[in-house]
């Protein structure tokens, strides 16, 4: 299972703690937490009003605990959140991580846990940055993510949910882009029909995997040599 997941945190630098986590599997299940025991010192002008003001939880409120058709909320101290965390992670079998600009998100979700081999045993050590998947498809990276992602969505950026949803968002898109392919002018050598292309070259009929005897399978063959689009 994908699991697309952001953090917000107290700054660009060594010492940063976290203020909270989102994340969404691709089964549309959340988890949302917002920790108590950041270090509010580290709390800047900047950080005030686009990080604290968008937390959805009332602030004065240390325990907060909510399961509603699969969505998670929390808000408690790192330890307890991690232990709501592994809770939700346990519901998939393996999980695989993806964030975007991940650097700092993948640090601090290792440091929730303690230790990165400390961090639950189904989910895949290795993570995943969907910017290489914008400059493998052929986008700026520096791409507005909520542009891209063509996705109506309530709320501020730079919250952690709603910044995890635009990165599912915006996998899908270039998901599409890479492996599903856009027309081209070419037709399969086989049957007639349009050939589909993909940003890897590889290329397959439309009317690849379809149902009853008309099915081709022009492009599914491994063996089959590519011919010019």
């Amino acid at each position: 299972m994908r699991v697309f997941f952001d953090t917000e945190f107290t700054g660009l630098h060594q010492n940063t703690t976290l203020i909270s986590i989102g994340l969404i599997a691709e089964d549309g299940r959340t988890f949302y937490a917002e920790l108590t025991d950041y270090d509010k010192a580290q709390v800047d002008d900047w950080l005030q009003k686009n990080v604290i003001e968008n937390l959805i939880i009332n602030q004065e409120r240390d325990h907060y605990y909510r399961i509603a058709e699969g969505d998670w909320l929390i808000r408690d101290h790192s330890q307890i959140v991690a232990s709501r965390l592994e809770e939700w992670l346990s519901l998939y079998p393996s999980v695989e991580m993806w964030s975007d600009c991940l650097s700092y998100d993948w640090v601090l979700f290792n440091k929730l846990f303690g230790h990165a081999f400390n961090i639950p045993k189904n989910v895949y050590y290795i993570p995943f940055d969907i910017c290489t998947l914008f400059k493998v498809a052929g986008v700026d990276p520096d791409v507005s993510r909520e542009e891209y992602a063509l996705l109506e969505v309530q709320g501020k950026k730079h919250n952690a949910l709603l910044d995890a949803r635009v990165i599912k968002a915006c996998f899908e898109r270039l998901h599409e882009r890479l492996l599903i392919g856009e027309w081209s002018d070419a037709q399969c050598p086989r049957c007639g029909a349009r050939l589909l292309v993909n940003r890897l070259g590889n290329q397959w009929c439309s009317n690849a995997g379809g149902a009853g005897m008309t099915s081709c399978t022009f492009g599914l063959d491994k063996r089959e040599p590519r011919t010019e689009v």
